[in-house]
């Protein structure tokens, strides 16, 4: 227990002083009353299925499919999803919003790989579809195993800020929203292809990424018990 209190006595005024310690070191110094803190939900249900079809140098690129939690974390979910459909168009920096033709510039074997940044390629830009930033929405969901999709922080003036950079493995605190769900031997693959600099040593680019359409068909399906009717024929 590292919580204590006691009374103190100054100008004849009795003093209540509470000495009390963070659970989570993340949670801002503002929300350290109870009611005040948000309310974090760990829900790991997958509501969309995304890709990436990434290349190694001249291969023919190979997929990663993605299952993602938007009833935990909806607005990281809506993002990262935007980001793979690239249905939002051009961002602020004149630059399409859409993860296709970006790199993973840094890999770290045991550790971590990071890509996604598709303004300036090297970690330092990118961009999300709600503008240059967004807060972190929570940290519930525990960085237990590897193949966890998450999103990096960066702590300044004791703000959390979310970079719009995609990782997939895990050691640190990060914003978890999704999960590897094919295609991770292709990931250890990846892997392999790192140094201890992070300096990848072959061009790996995602070629084309979106949402698995078989996912949604599936969805329609078990929502209405029959197969999606087409409207337009």
């Amino acid at each position: 227990d590292m919580c204590d209190w006691c009374i103190e006595s100054e100008d004849d005024e009795r003093q209540l002083q509470l000495s009390l310690a963070k659970v989570n070191t993340l949670t801002p110094w503002s929300a350290l009353f109870e009611d005040e803190i948000p309310e974090e939900v760990d829900d790991t249900t997958v509501t969309d299925q995304v890709y990436f079809d990434v290349s190694i140098g001249d291969a023919e690129p190979e997929r990663i499919a993605m299952g993602l939690y938007g009833n935990a974390v909806p607005q990281t979910v809506e993002n990262f999803r935007s980001l793979c459909t690239g249905e939002v168009g051009v961002g602020d920096n004149g630059v399409p919003l859409h993860y296709k033709g970006s790199a993973f510039h840094r890999v770290i074997p045991a550790f971590m790989i990071q890509g996604g940044d598709f303004t300036n390629g090297d970690g330092t830009g990118g961009e999300c579809i709600y503008g240059d930033s967004f807060e972190d929405e929570n940290f519930s969901i525990p960085h237990d195993r590897a193949g966890f999709v998450f999103e990096k922080i960066l702590q300044s003036l004791g703000l959390f800020v979310s970079e719009k950079i995609l990782y997939l493995c895990l050691l640190i605190w990060h914003v978890v929203f999704g999960e590897v769900l094919s295609g991770m031997e292709f990931v250890k693959k990846i892997e392999s292809m790192g140094s201890p600099d992070g300096t990848p040593c072959e061009k790996i680019v995602i070629q084309d990424c979106g949402e698995v359409e078989e996912f949604y068909k599936k969805q329609e399906e078990e929502r209405f018990g029959q197969e999606p009717v087409d409207v337009e024929s």
